[in-house]
């Protein structure tokens, strides 16, 4: 998953390695009140980034 605050030009954030199947995952370190896009990659065998979903928004940022 590649995040960045939406103000942001580029994606400078990644959370990797999160295991197939997973239905959810939370990212934390995001600051509340700032609005945050995401697109999820995938990565084949050999680690190479193959397919790029669209851009999104993140929703649900809460305090921690």
């Amino acid at each position: 998953i590649y995040y960045k605050k939406t103000s942001a030009n580029s994606y400078d954030h990644a959370v990797r390695n999160i295991p197939v199947g997973t239905g959810s995952y939370t990212i934390s370190y995001l600051t509340k009140g700032d609005d945050y896009d995401h697109k999820i990659v995938a990565v084949d065998a050999a680690g190479r980034e193959f397919w790029f979903s669209p851009t999104r928004p993140i929703v649900g940022i809460e305090g921690m």
